[in-house]
């Protein structure tokens, strides 16, 4: 199926959910910043030097996971899981791959909880992964030109 297609669908339904969630969320009140209700992993964000350690957390861990799913997890697959031969000792793909699986896990359980904690979190995750994600591509694609240039 064409890369494209599929894109414009799922953009399609994550416009259709979001405006359902937005329309839920309108009529509901949430909190934004610290609060003695705001608990993630039993730490209370009760201050401001504590819900700015929580925000430069989700950010930095922002980066690092799109590292981990844009990076790494191609190269995995175009350098460890084809049929070419391998072009680094195994060991650094044991290595690189066990990484990627342990990141990918703990990164799971934390992210659970902290976009379940608040909304404006979850919005800070958001804008943040879209930025992450498109300064990443970016720079993909001017390697591309780059190489192209160099044909």
């Amino acid at each position: 199926m064409n890369p494209i297609l599929v894109s414009r669908i799922i953009a399609l339904w994550t416009v259709c959910v979001g405006a359902s969630i937005g329309y839920t969320v309108s009529s509901l009140s949430y909190r934004i910043g610290p609060s003695s209700q705001f608990i993630i992993l039993g730490i209370t964000i009760d201050t401001i030097q504590k819900y700015i350690v929580l925000c430069t957390y989700v950010i930095i861990n922002i980066v690092m996971r799109n590292m981990n799913f844009n990076i790494i997890s191609p190269w995995l697959i175009q350098h460890v899981q084809n049929t070419l031969p391998l072009h680094i000792h195994s060991s650094y793909a044991y290595h690189i791959s066990v990484c990627f699986t342990l990141y990918g896990w703990l990164d799971s359980i934390i992210y659970i909880h902290v976009i379940m904690s608040q909304l404006d979190i979850v919005l800070l995750e958001i804008v943040t992964d879209v930025i992450i994600n498109i300064y990443i591509t970016r720079n993909y694609l001017l390697n591309k030109e780059k190489n192209m240039d160099n044909l």
